[in-house]
């Protein structure tokens, strides 16, 4: 027992070390730590803290994958990150007492300290003494990469796939370590999907190094396989819900791996944040921002190849001449169709390296470099954009859809933060080469001042949560069971005069956190799944009130209320809307007006089926739904309701029929049409179809 306390000891006090690093380097942090959140409120940091503090509002809710927003659309948080267990980790903190900006930033500095720990652990276990490994550890947990991308809190969870890589890295891993690797991958799972991928990829490929190399023969691969598999199980308590989100959006294309993947020139660009380096992002886009130092790169290149050659120089030689035209051609996309085959021929090459490497060696570091290798070309994406007509000829495109999950990462780009750590832990094993302890100890001191000088953020987003407008308090008073609401803007436009994404996700991430503790439904909401809603709200909401503003918020099954925020409208005019308002008379009421000038408006949502056309009604799962017609042209006449498959299937059952006369409306329970097949993650969908020589106004009802 003294030597494992012991080592908690030295764990803790390492962990100190990195706290202390970080705060000493951010002291802002402390500064804002009760009342600010890292990673900031607003945008894509706002979606973290809207899903963790939905979850301590509605545990129930957040572990059924529901959120509360983005109506009428269930199973809202397989949307992207469900986010579980950092959110139950906050909302614990939470519990004891503390304000929940401090309980969220509490769970994000843990994340960046274990970063440094998972580095520090997986260099120990290639056989690195504790001072080189240590510099791996407080290189990563202060990184461009990491610090620059608070604003992406999922991203920080890198931690997982690296902790699971370092228990079985050495070929004598015990089947039980397979089995917490396994238990690890479902972890990051629950945190951020993409890492959960990347750590049973970066297993799978580990496990056949092993194999290839004669470190582990078929059996005992088989049995260590079958332990990963087991510890990974809990995944399966939440894959069918993402499936069903599949189902419902469609799979991946190769389109968004080209647009996000990685280039040569990302590994030399720093995120716009840091201080010295910002300018270097622009080089490539934000997704891949995966410079790990300029310095710290050339001393991990130089000494890695340095090592290869003094083992064989014509390996070396080759290796660093594939590595070279794969990152140059893959720079120099939009000069024509040979860059993409060089690049294309070279990724492959550079994989074939990669698993040559512990096949030749056998070494445990040679399996980390070998796996570096693998992310490397992944992040570089399939070789070509289709849409340009250019070739793609690099790895990801023929195991897209082949390796499970690899088509469930859109942001490929990402893969290079494999890259980044691993740079780091080569530039630890140069250091450990070198025998005399104190120059050893110099160089270590002088490779962290310069690698962290370099990496220096200066700013990061670190916003307070905004308070909520009294329309939504007010709100929470009047709405009934099965209603729902909109807050606008909805989203703007961009200089293009295109709708901006980055606008939507910074206002209606601000709505669901004002929604969430009020237990207001809200079709606000943001997630990388764009829906075909949100597409048409989009517009049709930019020019509220108007008929069809109107006609968009009566396809939704209990869409009434709208939350008016002027304060967020650019050249929000007061008469303009009154005069809308009142021409709108029989459709829209102003229900109050707020002392902070925020407006609470109750709409009759309705859309108009005329002489032959037809409109598309959606209805939440679980609700009963009932649609309401009444004539306009006043004659007697029939509509149909067929319920709408997403899915290529058939409806299932005969369509309902809505009958009409004179002024009189008349009822249908939505509830009571066949709805088998269609995608349990999208609403179902209602098509209602008036006849030649028939008009009716049509609304839509839940509860």
């Amino acid at each position: 027992m003294p030597g494992r306390s012991s080592r908690i000891a030295y764990c803790l006090a390492q962990a100190a070390l990195l706290l202390g690093a970080i705060v000493a380097l951010h002291p802002v942090i402390l500064d804002h730590f009760s009342t600010h959140y890292l990673g900031g409120a607003v945008g894509d940091g706002g979606l973290y803290v809207w899903l963790s503090s939905s979850f301590c509002l509605n545990p129930v809710q957040a572990l059924s994958l529901e959120t509360g927003a983005l109506y009428p659309y269930p199973l809202t948080r397989a949307w992207s990150d469900s986010f579980l267990i950092p959110s139950a980790a906050s909302c614990a903190l939470s519990s004891i007492g503390l304000p929940p900006a401090a309980a969220y930033n509490s769970i994000v500095l843990l994340a960046l300290v274990l970063n440094g720990l998972a580095a520090q652990s997986l260099a120990r276990a290639i056989g690195l003494d504790s001072l080189s490994a240590l510099v791996s550890g407080v290189l990563l947990s202060t990184s461009s990469y990491l610090m620059g991308n608070i604003g992406h809190p999922q991203l920080m969870y890198l931690f997982l796939p690296i902790f699971s890589w370092a228990l079985v890295i050495g070929g004598a891993a015990s089947p039980r370590r397979w089995l917490a690797a396994g238990v690890l991958t479902a972890a990051a799972f629950y945190c951020a999907v993409y890492y959960a991928v990347f750590a049973a990829l970066g297993l799978g490929i580990l496990l056949l190094m092993q194999t290839l190399s004669g470190t582990l023969r078929l059996g005992p691969a088989a049995f260590r396989a079958f332990s990963l598999a087991g510890g990974a199980l809990p995944i399966l308590i939440a894959l069918p819900s993402y499936l069903k989100v599949q189902a419902a959006f469609g799979e991946r294309h190769l389109y968004e791996a080209s647009a996000f993947s990685a280039s040569g020139l990302s590994y030399l660009a720093f995120s716009p944040f840091n201080r010295l380096f910002g300018v270097t992002s622009a080089a490539t886009h934000l997704e891949a921002t995966l410079c790990a130092g300029y310095l710290v790169t050339c001393v991990a290149v130089t000494a890695t190849f340095a090592r290869t050659g003094r083992r064989s120089p014509l390996s070396a030689v080759l290796l660093a001449v594939a590595l070279l035209a794969t990152l140059l051609a893959s720079s120099m996309s939009g000069y024509g169709p040979v860059p993409h085959v060089i690049a294309g021929v070279g990724a492959w090459a550079l994989l074939a390296a990669a698993l040559a490497l512990p096949i030749l060696s056998g070494s445990a570091a040679a399996s980390l470099w070998g796996l570096v290798l693998v992310f490397l070309v992944l992040s570089l994406g399939p070789g070509g954009a289709e849409v340009r007509g250019e070739p793609m000829l690099a790895p990801l495109r023929a195991l897209f859809g082949v390796v499970p999950g690899l088509d469930a990462i859109r942001a490929v780009g990402r893969y290079g933060a494999v890259v980044v750590a691993g740079t780091y832990i080569a530039a630890a094993a140069a250091l450990a080469s070198i025998r005399r302890p104190f120059l050893r100890a110099i160089a270590a001191a002088l490779l962290v001042a310069v690698t962290v000088t370099e990496n220096y953020i200066s700013e990061f987003p670190l916003d307070p949560a905004p308070p909520a407008p009294l329309a939504f308090e007010r709100l929470a008073e009047k709405i009934s069971s099965g209603e729902s609401a909109v807050a606008l803007p909805f989203a703007g436009r961009n200089d293009r005069g295109e709708i901006s994404w980055g606008r939507l996700a910074v206002l209606n991430t601000a709505y669901a956190i004002w929604a969430a503790p009020l237990g207001i439904p809200v079709a606000n909401g943001y997630s990388g799944q764009r829906s075909r809603l949100q597409h048409d709200l989009s517009e049709a909401l930019l020019e509220f009130p108007s008929e069809r503003a109107l006609d968009q918020l009566g396809r939704v099954c209990g869409l009434r209320w709208v939350i008016i925020v002027p304060s967020l409208i650019p050249g929000w005019n007061r008469s303009s809307f009154t005069a809308d308002v009142s021409r709108l008379s029989g459709r829209i009421n102003v229900a109050e007006e707020l002392s902070d000038g925020s407006i609470l408006v109750d709409t009759v949502p309705q859309v108009v089926v005329a002489h032959g056309s037809s409109a598309t009604i959606l209805a939440k799962h679980g609700l009963n739904s009932t649609l309401t017609a009444r004539a306009i042209s006043g004659a007697p006449c029939e509509l149909s309701v067929t319920p709408v498959l997403s899915g290529p299937a058939a409806p299932s059952g005969a369509a309902g029929r809505v009958s009409l006369a004179g002024n009189e409306p008349s009822s249908l329970s939505l509830s009571a049409l066949a709805l088998r097949g269609s995608a349990p993650a999208a609403p179902v969908a209602f098509q209602v179809t008036a006849p030649q020589g028939c008009s009716a106004a049509v609304s839509c009802s839940a509860r």
